[in-house]
């Protein structure tokens, strides 16, 4: 509902409380909102969306607002926004159900604004505004994909960092919502075939050429460390581990998670001191990441 609060850790007090989205006249897709709150020194930031402001600025010690973003008038997307550093400012970038959007984190200035892309098939496009994988950023480059034909697309911030282009788009990579990540100049994530199936996809950061594409279980989840791919098939949790290989499809070993309730396996996985973290449902399981 887009409520925000701040408690006290240890007490549980409530410390404020701030309707945000009430207050601002945000507005939010039928899921809701997903958004994990971003925090830069003594300031929050969320995303209202709507008629009014797409990114407000909160004090994070008293609740009081900052500042607010202009307005795009689109509803936020199911994603948490990225802090960057690029062009001597920090930028909060976002993505909102119908583009990618730059604020000036220091006064909410919007500085640049992409549309989406539309799914390629128009019996699909009323899912067109499903977007929900947290972007990459490298360089002053963010990689933006979203499931249901929507493909992916590459923005280029301008020098100054008060404009973007597009320098790419490719259909292949249209994550569903298991993510995508970066390794050594090469996007790795799963596609949406549809809600049960996807395949595994590795693409080129500076062309989007894709390298290879793998029917491995079904679409998922990924993370990345020390030059390993964990990849987690949502269907039946199978786990793969790969080398980030852009030749092929370099599986190492698997296993399945058999713990939790049924249901699928969406939750991300966690990498954290050598340690594994999977979650199915009600089931946590922790497994130890051996040196090579």
């Amino acid at each position: 509902m887009g409520d925000l609060a701040c408690f006290d850790g240890t007490t549980g007090k409530v410390i404020w409380t701030y309707k945000a989205s009430e207050i601002h006249k945000g507005t939010y897709g039928m899921w809701g909102i997903a958004e994990s709150l971003l925090i830069n020194g003594e300031v929050l930031y969320f995303s209202p969306g709507g008629p009014e402001t797409m990114t407000i600025a909160l004090n994070k010690t008293t609740g009081d607002l900052i500042w607010k973003s202009a307005s795009l008038n689109d509803k936020p997307g199911y994603v948490s926004p990225i802090l960057i550093n690029y062009a001597n400012k920090k930028i909060i970038v976002n993505v909102s159900l119908g583009h990618v959007f730059g604020v000036d984190a220091s006064n909410g200035e919007i500085l640049w604004q992409v549309a989406h892309g539309q799914s390629t098939d128009p019996n699909l496009r009323r899912w067109d505004l499903i977007k929900c994988t947290t972007p990459l950023y490298n360089d002053g480059m963010i990689f933006v994909t979203g499931g249901y034909d929507a493909g992916s697309m590459m923005v280029k911030i301008a020098s100054d960092g008060k404009s973007a282009s597009v320098a790419w788009t490719e259909y292949n990579l249209d994550n569903h919502h298991g993510g995508v990540v970066l390794v050594n100049g090469y996007i790795y994530g799963s596609n949406w075939l549809n809600n049960g199936n996807g395949n595994w996809l590795c693409l080129d950061w500076n062309t989007g050429e894709k390298k290879w594409e793998e029917p491995w279980k079904c679409k998922g989840s990924i993370i990345s460390a020390e030059g390993m791919l964990y990849i987690y098939d949502e269907k039946n949790g199978n786990v793969g581990l790969l080398k980030a290989n852009p030749e092929k499809f370099d599986l190492v070993s698997s296993f399945r998670l058999e713990l939790g309730n049924s249901g699928p396996y969406w939750a991300h996985p966690v990498i954290h001191d050598r340690v594994l973290y999977l979650r199915h449902n009600n089931a946590l399981a922790a497994y130890a990441i051996e040196a090579n």
